[in-house]
């Protein structure tokens, strides 16, 4: 028997529910053994936990009088958080994205679109291209004559290009974009995290989100997706590292399509290499299968 789903981002309202709780708004799944055990004793659970206040909470109370443990599975998000979620989608977990909720509770996903209707738009049709990669993070690093340059992607969606030397273990943590669900404060959250400066522009990565996805033009089983600069953010910041990094108007992505076998298999986050072309106007970044001995720090 299975119950599977995610816990809110906000700690908060794990506290007020239950960490051992899939919150409904993201969805959760119960395999068919489950569901009958529950049919034979639903009458007595709706009784007994009728003053819960949401369905969600009844179904794990009715599910932890059957023994049925949550399985933890991150793919759902509750969305849990108030202003801005990029930093959460933009290190999505190694597991394939299975729902978005609370969207109409955040800014729009993407600085290129005015509502969030559009915003989540641009990203369910980029993921009909390859639903499997759909927010997969990719890490790898571009090298120049004087500067290093850290290149994060979260495919379909968004690229963070941070004008110096990041460690993959802290590019996986997310950008505090976002605040609590009933606070609006700084955490604490469900997921690792890394505060946000935003009155220190030389903390902050240029920001490239979607702007195009096909299937590329040679190969049928590529795709290609390209990341315009987010124009509203200024370079505040004079570094020369910075100032390079600004000349990048486009991040073009090329990826293969991941087979849905894939997810069968010890998930491991894919490997990338980068190089600029048109005069350094376009960071071209190739996503593939680590090779033996490859990781984030090598190309």
């Amino acid at each position: 028997m299975y119950y599977v789903g995610s816990m809110s981002e906000s700690v908060e309202q794990d506290l007020e529910f239950s960490y051992n709780m899939a919150f409904h708004g993201a969805g959760f799944a119960i395999t068919y053994p489950a569901a009958m055990e529950i049919a034979r004793i639903i009458d007595g659970c709706l009784d007994r936990y009728s003053h819960h206040y949401s369905s969600d909470h009844l179904i794990q109370s009715c599910l932890s009088e059957l023994g049925v443990p949550l399985t933890q599975e991150p793919g759902f998000h509750q969305i849990d958080l108030h202003e801005d979620a990029h930093g959460m989608l933009a290190v999505h977990p190694v597991v394939p994205l299975v729902s978005l909720h609370n969207l109409n509770y955040i800014k729009p996903i993407s600085p290129h679109y005015k509502t969030q209707h559009e915003a989540v738009k641009s990203l369910v049709d980029v993921s009909c291209l390859d639903p499997g990669r759909t927010l997969q993070q990719c890490i790898c690093y571009e090298r120049g004559p004087g500067f290093i340059w850290s290149v994060s992607v979260s495919w379909g969606y968004s690229v963070q290009l941070y004008p110096w030397a990041v460690a993959p273990k802290d590019l996986v943590k997310a950008l505090t974009t976002f605040r609590s669900w009933r606070t609006r404060s700084l955490g604490p959250f469900t997921l690792d995290t890394r505060q946000l400066n935003l009155d220190w522009p030389c903390d902050l990565p240029v920001l490239f989100f979607l702007d195009h996805a096909a299937r590329d033009g040679v190969n049928w089983n590529w795709t290609t997706t390209e990341y315009s600069r987010d124009l509203k953010q200024e370079n505040g910041c004079k570094s020369p590292s910075f100032s390079e990094a600004f000349k990048v108007k486009t991040v073009r992505v090329k990826a293969p399509q991941m087979a849905p076998a894939e997810w069968k298999r010890a998930p491991r986050r894919q490997c990338c290499k980068t190089v600029r072309i048109e005069g350094g106007e376009i960071l071209l970044v190739q996503i593939n299968q680590c090779k033996p001995g490859q990781s984030s720090l090598s190309q």
